[in-house]
């Protein structure tokens, strides 16, 4: 039926082919790196025992019930079937990643033909960031990928067809219990509205807008009821609103960074990367560093570059409007000023107002898709850094428009130099493919993410009676999930709480040895266990 809409035929089908059997085995691979490396998100752990939950089994979960349920609920119908395992989050995570990829190729053939397109998935999907979050239970990656099916349904609805104005409610809805900073897409929608609709109210297609949204408002509000009575607060509602007040994040967050320009320091990183590190955090190490930027990541810098200069050169031999240009650089400096006050609003409302005046520049209406995609990166990119803790897998939903520029960019290149359509193409997909499936060599070898799971095992088989017990850690999350059952958090530094809550079994990523009453009876690779010793 899309197909239909996008008027595509039997060849595109032989490309969507040829990506879905591309993006699974470019999967199965990362999950199985996952499998071996273990799980260094500490996240998965959360997401993991709520699906627990959502199965029927609750390890003290309620207070985190508050996170976008969809995956965990997923992750959960693999766990009744009998893989209660964490491969089951990897599968869930991963299928929805390739169903990422089919979106993405269409949402490009708006654009680009067949070719280009399909080069410009394998050059999405082989970015080092999302290849080293593919298909290890993180959430960002499936988020993007109902994102682009959200983004591509909307563009239907406004220019072909307003009945699938339905399916992008219901597939925002679907993102948006994925991941609920994918609401950032709405502004991005509605500037597309705009540009198409040229601000008259299109009453015909209001019958096709009225229930879905009025539906997914009342589904909204019964969601968030569920979980203030399951948790007592509204937490995703609560900080997200902070967020968009100006609020910032604790300085006890492991991830905690003043850099507003972290995501633009490392993006050449993001795109090509030779090495990768886990950083070192107080209890845990995590958070892959990309270092080194490869050949290919500096390639597409001067894609980039070229092709945009390529684009402006041609932009200005045409007509523009220099008064909206004016009023285009005035609300940037604005935005930019908003930005440095961490002012996540009014920086938000700014570059909205500034990509209006943008496509005012134009007189045609063949940029529209470029400047929405546009607006979808710039403003992810401003949200996430203004945010004082830095994470590099937030700039994930930045990917797919890095990856339609650089596309872009050949496409404007072929344009001016003369050769066979398919030589570059080809060429990449080659490079590509090859350098993704060698990415791993680069990542730092550790055993620290496996300890947990080969510590919960040890237990789970040697110690019996832990069922029996009170447990504590001072990392709770990955034994809430391994041992099934309540862990008290207690730190290293209020070791005396261990004899308040009677604790039998402790769990440290450091070694204690001073710790009274207790002996270490296990240690796998930093992760000690102590026993306390018998009255």
């Amino acid at each position: 039926m899309i197909l239909k809409e996008l008027n595509l035929g039997k060849r595109d089908k032989q490309y969507l082919g040829l990506i879905i059997a591309i993006s699974s085995i470019l999967t199965l691979y990362y999950l199985i790196f996952s499998m071996n490396i273990g799980i260094f998100c500490s996240d998965v752990y959360v997401y993991l025992v709520n699906a627990l939950f959502y199965a029927g089994k609750n390890v003290n979960a309620n207070k985190d019930m508050w996170l976008t349920p969809l995956t965990c609920i997923l992750t959960s119908f693999l766990f009744d079937v009998g893989l209660k395992n964490q491969v089951s989050i990897f599968i869930v995570t991963g299928i929805l990643a390739i169903i990422g990829n089919v979106g993405l190729y269409l949402l490009f053939r708006l654009k680009f033909n067949k070719v280009l397109s399909f080069l410009g998935v394998v050059i999405y999907s082989t970015f080092s960031l999302n290849l080293i979050w593919l298909a290890n239970g993180s959430l960002d990656i499936p988020a993007v990928s109902l994102t682009i099916w959200t983004v591509l349904f909307g563009i239907i609805a406004i220019d072909k067809n307003p009945k699938y104005y339905l399916w992008t409610i219901v597939m925002f809805l679907l993102a948006f219990l994925v991941r609920y900073t994918v609401v950032l897409i709405l502004p991005v929608l509605l500037l597309y509205f705009i540009y198409r609709k040229k601000y008259e109210a299109p009453w015909n297609e209001l019958k096709y807008l009225v229930i879905p949204v009025v539906s997914i408002g009342i589904m909204s509000a019964v969601v968030m009821a569920i979980i203030f009575i399951k948790t007592g607060e509204l937490t995703m509602l609560t900080t997200g609103l902070g967020f968009l007040g100006g609020e910032q994040g604790s300085k006890a967050n492991p991830a905690y960074n003043l850099n507003v320009f972290y995501y633009i320091a490392n993006f050449f990183n993001f795109l090509g990367s030779s090495n990768v590190t886990f950083f070192d955090v107080e209890f845990f190490k995590g958070n892959p560093q990309l270092n080194n930027p490869t050949i290919i990541s500096i390639a597409y810098g001067i894609i980039l570059i070229v092709g945009g200069l390529i684009a402006l050169k041609d932009n200005i031999k045409g007509k523009f409007s220099k008064k909206y240009l004016v009023g285009t650089i005035v609300c940037g400096i604005i935005t930019f000023i908003f930005f440095m006050k961490l002012e996540t609003s009014l920086t938000i409302f700014f570059t909205f107002i500034t990509m209006i005046f943008a496509r005012k520049i134009f007189r045609s209406s063949k940029y529209d898709l470029s400047l929405m995609l546009l607006s979808w990166l710039l403003i992810n990119l401003l949200f996430f850094s203004i945010i004082n803790f830095k994470v590099n897998r937030y700039f994930i939903p930045c990917l797919p428009t890095v990856a339609y520029f650089i596309v872009y960019g050949i496409y404007k290149i072929q344009e001016k130099v003369k050769i066979n359509k398919f030589i570059i193409p080809i060429v990449l997909t080659v490079i590509l493919l090859f350098s993704a499936f060698t990415f791993t060599l680069g990542v730092e070898e550790t055993d620290v993410f496996k300890a947990p799971q080969e510590m919960g095992d040890y237990i789970v088989q040697e110690l019996p009676d832990y069922k029996d017990k009170n447990v504590a850690s001072n990392t709770i999350r990955p034994y809430k999930w391994y041992l099934e059952q309540r862990i008290f958090a207690i730190k290293n530094s209020d070791l005396d709480r261990l004899e308040e809550f009677n604790i039998t079994y402790y769990i440290s990523n450091n070694k204690l040895d001073n710790l009274e009453n207790y002996s270490e009876i296990k240690n796998i690779d930093g992760v000690y266990l102590y026993k306390k010793n018998p009255s």
